[in-house]
């Protein structure tokens, strides 16, 4: 089918419609993110129950490190700025000690976790 803007010579887009129900659809998704290692499964009966493989505080230390990569060329000060500039309310007095306490040691010893 063309499309009202399509050129002459122009081959339209190939459109794949998979049902959100598909079996196959969803055990192949299932199997692709357990052999990437991203989800588990353990058996309840006749089914299976998947699991991320990855503790929470493991999966967001990653998406950040990700995020900072990303979009602030993996520098964590401009990632900090960043936040800060979208902080509507003013440190806390605890807040700020913690995170003065944070950036003295990661510059003194780097990042040990």
């Amino acid at each position: 089918m063309e499309r009202p803007d399509q050129k002459p010579g122009e081959t339209a887009p190939i459109r794949v419609v998979l049902a959100a129900d598909s079996v196959l659809l969803r055990e192949g998704i299932a199997s692709l993110l357990e052999n990437k290692g991203f989800v588990r499964h353990e058996y309840d009966g006749p089914r299976y129950v998947y699991f991320p493989s990855a503790r929470p505080e493991e999966a967001s230390r990653s998406a950040l490190k990700q995020l900072v990569r990303t979009f602030f060329d993996n520098s964590p000060g401009s990632a900090m700025a960043a936040l800060f500039d979208i902080t509507e309310t003013p440190l806390s007095e605890a807040e700020h000690r913690r995170l003065t306490a944070l950036l003295k040691r990661v510059r003194e010893h780097g990042d040990k976790r």
